[in-house]
């Protein structure tokens, strides 16, 4: 059963290109310009940073926010317009007094004079990337949900997740997955985890893409990819339904 895992996980890979998102679209809501090219994968591991330019813009779209407190994560799709478009995904912090901590894409417009505004705030659920419809993973009954970290200072994957992370990924051929955050975690029988990585899918042509990776370690400590699925920008452009 488990190698029989493996298998449909490594033709997964090829095909998650089309089933799951593409790393490519040719429209955008925002801004309203012409856009002149498709998102572009940018793989920046999370304990790196944002870059010099992506920092500059996201501080001067969200000087004057208020409500939710956004802290960066990985910044991972950019779009070149009259100006540049940025996707990076942030922890949200509401403005109460138990705030729980969530996972939100922000959208960034940069025009070519610098001025910077966010376009789009969208939801991450991380549910949305695993392969279960709340009743199973990880072939074990599910005790409780997804929880976000609450300290993103360290961003680099802890050591336990490290280690699950390396183990599974052990398993699966024909492609490199290199890490870029720890997402969260699910307590079941064991625990799942939650990775967003950069998969580049080995062929002649190598094509890279941005993925959320959900793995699954048990309670003897063997761990396995249970869920591979690309983020598609495209799902993050678009302004909620009011």
């Amino acid at each position: 059963m488990k190698k029989l895992l493996i298998l449909i996980m490594t033709i997964a890979m090829a095909m998650c290109f089309a089933g799951c998102g593409s790393s490519q679209t040719e429209e955008t809501a925002e801004p309203e310009e012409a856009v002149s090219g498709g998102w572009e994968v940018v793989a920046e591991p999370a304990d790196a940073g944002l870059p010099e330019d992506v920092q500059n813009a996201f501080d001067a779209a969200t000087e004057n926010m208020t409500g939710n407190e956004l802290t960066p994560i990985a910044y991972f799709s950019k779009q070149i317009v009259s100006g540049t478009n940025y996707q990076i995904l942030c922890q949200s912090m509401p403005a109460v007094e138990e705030p729980i901590p969530e996972l939100q894409v922000a959208v960034i417009y940069q025009d070519l004079e610098g001025n910077a505004e966010i376009t789009n705030i969208a939801d991450f659920d991380i549910a949305n990337y695993s392969d279960n419809d709340g009743a199973d993973v990880g072939r074990e009954e599910v005790t409780g949900g997804w929880e976000v970290p609450e300290d993103y200072t360290q961003a680099e994957l802890p050591d336990n997740v490290r280690e699950a992370f390396e183990k599974a990924i052990e398993q699966v051929g024909g492609s490199t997955f290199t890490p870029m955050a720890y997402l969260g975690s699910q307590v079941v029988a064991g625990t799942n985890y939650a990775v967003l990585m950069e998969g580049e899918l080995a062929s002649q042509e190598p094509v890279s893409n941005i993925q959320v990776a959900i793995v699954y370690e048990d309670l003897d400590g063997n761990a396995e990819l249970t869920n591979i699925c690309t983020l598609d920008p495209a799902d993050f452009t678009q302004q909620a339904e009011e």
